[in-house]
């Protein structure tokens, strides 16, 4: 399997390309597909690691994880757009922390907004169960981990751990904390 490493010219025109075809399914009252918001999100971080480690390489999750930067920190994104039918959250779930150095959720707004989490942050996010406090659909759910970002609205939320990570948002916002390992 060959390495795949994009400029940061490349990644611009596949970020502006998949925005411009979520746009247009939009206009069209088209469903998105899953599959590209991903993508889009892991673009976005990819374009964002280019300025600390231009070898880099983006896997998309073809081996477990969807980042590896050429120090072997592994990175994964998870892409969440916001909730029509839960208050207007922004979702992330499945976070597995066993299979990555970092996880970089990623608010589709406009402009986007990333939130990293250390393995070791991310091993404290609540389960989905402890998060809403019944049981969901898929197979993992007791154990993975996830992340809600309530883009500044608190009211009506009852999980701790979720509403204590979003009193202090910003101390997830650090892309240092990614960059300082290539030093």
């Amino acid at each position: 399997m060959s390495k795949r490493i994009l400029r940061k010219d490349q990644t611009q025109e596949l970020i502006d390309g998949i925005e411009n075809l979520l746009k247009l399914l939009r206009n069209h009252n088209l469903r998105q597909q899953g599959s590209l918001v991903g993508q889009l999100g892991e673009l976005l971080v990819y374009l964002k690691i280019l300025d600390v480690d231009n070898h880099a390489e983006i896997l998309s999750g073809q081996s477990g994880t969807d980042i590896k930067m050429s120090n072997g920190c592994r990175i994964e994104v998870k892409t969440g757009s916001r909730s029509k039918t839960e208050g207007g959250i922004f979702g992330f779930g499945r976070i597995k922390p066993e299979k990555f150095h970092f996880c970089v959720c990623v608010a589709l707004k406009e402009p986007p907004e990333f939130f990293i989490f250390s393995k070791k942050q991310a091993n404290n996010l609540p389960t989905e169960y402890e998060a809403r406090g019944k049981k969901v659909r898929y197979n993992g759910s007791e154990i993975e981990k996830v992340f809600h970002y309530y883009d500044g609205n608190l009211e009506g939320r009852s999980c701790d751990k979720l509403i204590q990570i979003n009193k202090n948002i910003e101390d997830y916002q650090d892309w240092d904390q990614i960059g300082n390992t290539m030093k």
